[in-house]
């Protein structure tokens, strides 16, 4: 069974602050700098589509 795509588009900001030291390994997939890594993500959509949506 093949799964269709629903094609999509965003455009807006992304702000990301965290525990570790600049450049986190935990966005590209190592481990916490401080044993656990502490986050905060802000998204502001200023446009987009999914679909006909």
């Amino acid at each position: 069974m093949t799964q269709t795509k629903t094609p999509y588009h965003v455009k807006g900001k992304w702000l990301e602050t965290c525990n570790c030291d600049p450049g986190c390994n935990c966005n590209f997939g190592g481990f916490p700098d401080h044993g656990s890594c502490e986050a905060l993500v802000g998204i502001y959509v200023d446009e987009g589509k999914f679909g006909d949506v």
